[in-house]
């Protein structure tokens, strides 16, 4: 028979293998001692009231059977992980990131597919400063479970803290069409227009994620989160193709022929390689409707500043035909069926052309007259509500007859003829007003 003090040894080492369990979280508490004195306070408090029996319960055999049956197994991990995770939100709340993650890190291991618990680890390792490691738990986190939108807010937070905008914007994004509450989407609303989203497109592309688009003749998902991420494939699809916008401009670019509804026509004068085309037209396919016109001459032809990093970029991609690298481009991304090019100068298209646009995008030659000459000879096909979208046109210096983009922008793109004007990066947008007024200032 087992003398009593046996029993109290088996007890003790029990005690002490479940502690040991938690060495890595000793090693963390070592580093505040006041806080080290209330965790380990708590943790005894967790697991000594179900060890503290009767001399006389030791000494019954049987009585010892039935606690040991009973009892004891409430020593198991279930318990234990949540005693920890109670240990570490205290730690989190008090501010102690370093114990508040070792703890974290302990109930982790011990059942990794918690999710909630990965974000919250990712919380205090971001607050800790451990910003790569705090990114790689929120993206276990989403590979547990996808569907939580602010899974994804917080990995946009991490890996913008980390300076990686692109990644934060994707993140966004999801997270923006995954949630349409008004907390989580206020929180990457705000976070959008930090990295140059229109404000005044907001409520639209809102609308746009969170409801069904009508069927159309191309078999499209109509699933908030897909759309997004389709856009999201498309920008970093475009990012590969010779061009100059990117990041928060391409977004913006993508949003605005995303925010059109019905089966709008799309102009897009200066296309090159397509890099901004696959922007317009991705947007376009997410909808299932719509088509871009693109329209150059495909020569490298331009303003004197321009025309040397055509060439060069041209060179550079292999030589050949302009628009043979255009095509295979569009092919690449899939959307040939989303655009109708139109070889030739902005003003020589303009003269056969007839339909209403509903967002023109305004590029090529940038030289003060071919600029105004491509301006005046589109905008008035623009309707009432329609987009502009103008790039290179921010203030600032400009090399000598390059800044024809920048003049449109100054002397046209004014109040009362344009509401809702922006700036993102380089690129001007705007909406025509709904009265059409007419305004031949610069005729």
């Amino acid at each position: 028979m087992t003398t009593t003090s046996g029993r109290i040894e088996e007890l003790e080492l029990y005690l002490r293998l479940t502690q040991a369990e938690n060495a890595e979280v000793s090693a963390a508490l070592a580093t505040s001692r006041d806080v080290a004195k209330a965790a380990l306070t708590a943790l005894q408090t967790a697991l000594v009231p179900t060890l503290t029996y009767r001399a006389s319960d030791l000494l019954r055999p049987r009585r010892w059977e039935r606690l040991q049956g009973r009892h004891i197994p409430l020593l198991t991990r279930k318990r234990a992980n949540s005693s920890v995770i109670s240990l570490a939100d205290r730690a989190r709340d008090a501010g102690q990131w370093e114990l508040a993650a070792a703890y974290y890190r302990t109930a982790l291991r011990r059942k990794p597919e918690n999710p909630p618990i990965w974000v919250q680890y990712g919380h205090v390792l971001k607050e800790s400063g451990h910003l790569a490691e705090a990114e790689k738990a929120y993206r276990v986190a989403l590979a547990y479970d996808q569907s939580i939108a602010d899974s994804h807010l917080q990995l946009g937070h991490a890996l913008k803290l980390q300076g990686k905008k692109e990644e934060a914007l994707a993140a966004y994004m999801r997270a923006f069409a995954l949630d349409s509450s008004l907390a989580s989407l206020d929180g990457a609303r705000f976070e959008l227009a930090e990295l140059g989203w229109i404000e005044a497109h907001f409520c639209e592309l809102h609308g746009i994620l969170v409801k069904d688009v009508p069927p159309s003749p191309h078999p499209n998902s109509v699933n908030p989160a897909s759309r997004a991420d389709g856009l999201v494939r498309y920008l970093r699809i475009s990012e590969q193709i010779p061009g100059w916008i990117r990041g928060e401009e391409a977004a913006a670019l993508a949003l605005t022929s995303l925010s059109l509804s019905g089966r709008p026509v799309i102009v897009q004068i200066g296309t090159f390689f397509g890099s901004a085309a696959v922007l317009l037209a991705g947007a376009r396919k997410q909808r299932g409707s719509g088509i871009v016109h693109c329209v150059d001459p495909f020569d490298c032809s331009g303003d004197d500043f321009s025309v040397p990093h055509y060439r060069r970029l041209l060179a550079e991609a292999g030589g050949g035909s302009l628009r043979a690298h255009f095509e295979s481009n569009i092919r690449s991304a899939g959307l040939e069926d989303w655009i109708e090019v139109h070889q030739g100068r902005a003003e020589e298209i303009a003269h056969g052309w007839a339909a209403s646009i509903d967002m023109l995008a305004l590029g090529g030659d940038q030289s003060p007259a071919a600029a105004r000459e491509a301006y005046e000879n589109w905008w008035p096909f623009l309707k009432p509500g329609g987009f502009i979208a103008i790039h290179n046109s921010s203030p600032g210096e400009y090399a000598p007859t390059h800044d024809g983009n920048r003049r449109i922008v100054v002397e046209e793109i004014v109040p009362p003829v344009y509401t809702d004007i922006r700036l993102v990066v380089a690129t001007t947008f705007a909406r025509r007003s709904s009265d059409g007024t007419v305004n031949w200032s610069g005729g």
